[in-house]
């Protein structure tokens, strides 16, 4: 009788850490659709995906036609729409932030190097710990940057230390280290895709990832922080206008609000599910 209750027990138990399981792979999360069973492809395949996607935009972006008259022509049009609008921040900015030189270098690291290790280390803590949500945000991922290209293509924007004039250029003025590489790229570079921002499409999705993903407020707290910092950046290192910004943030809730509405579309049950089978 006892061993027939510790089994019993043992299978309560069970079940019930099958559900608190099943309740923590949901909660909060992405709806798993029923006949879709969730797959994780193996890690060197999902590096493999990115490494590729990522040469084909630098690739696709560099290649994008040069046209500097007309990315200068946008760039002020920009700008006289933000001084119109009194939205133009950028050169008391950059001002002050050259007055402090230690802050620009520190600044100047931040742009370039963070907008590629963060987003890149977050894709893989969500291939790791949370693979119910690492599927749709690697969509909203590559659809947002691979989107960002048509733009690129389509209106060329330059940055404001090009146009701007009294404007300091931080990444070359601070000697930083990494800077001379990409100014030996800068022939083969587009130096003319300004807007959107990736910088800040970037860092929100990795605020997005947080809120959706990571249960600690003060990890939460700590990636929102992350593309208002982004933010000041770019405008005070006078690459990006605040309309690219706000660009680059648009076209991260247009590409999470596509990806959402595909997933919640979807039939809920297929016509071959047993389940619909019996009720008939």
């Amino acid at each position: 009788r006892r061993s027939g209750r510790s089994g019993q027990s043992g299978r309560r138990a069970g079940r019930t850490t099958t559900a608190t399981r099943r309740g923590r792979l949901n909660r909060p999360g992405w709806v798993r659709l029923p006949g879709r069973p969730r797959i994780r492809r193996r890690w060197w395949i999902e590096v493999l995906v990115v490494l590729v996607g990522y040469q084909v935009y630098e690739w696709t972006r560099g290649a994008a036609p040069s046209h500097p008259g007309q990315a200068d022509h946008n760039a002020l049009t920009i700008w006289h729409a933000q001084q119109w609008l009194h939205t133009d921040p950028e050169p008391w900015m950059n001002h002050t932030l050259h007055s402090m030189p230690p802050l620009a270098t520190l600044a100047g690291y931040y742009y370039l190097s963070l907008n590629i290790f963060i987003p890149l280390g977050v894709l893989v803590w969500l291939y790791r710990k949370r693979p119910d949500h690492y599927g749709p945000m690697r969509w909203i991922l590559g659809l947002m940057t691979m989107a960002s290209l048509f733009c690129f293509w389509l209106v060329p924007v330059s940055p404001p230390r090009f146009v701007v004039p009294g404007l300091i250029d931080t990444v070359a003025t601070a000697h930083l280290i990494g800077s001379a590489y990409q100014n030996q790229i800068a022939p083969h570079a587009n130096l003319y895709a300004a807007m959107p921002s990736l910088h800040v499409a970037w860092a929100g999705w990795c605020a997005l990832v947080a809120l959706r993903a990571f249960r600690r407020i003060w990890v939460r707290v700590l990636f929102c922080a992350y593309p208002v910092v982004t933010t000041l950046d770019i405008l005070a290192t006078a690459n990006h206008f605040l309309a690219d910004a706000v660009a680059g943030a648009t076209l991260l809730g247009l590409t999470y609000g596509s990806v959402t509405l595909v997933r919640t579309v979807r039939p809920s049950v297929p016509a071959h599910d047993p389940v619909s089978i019996r009720k008939h």
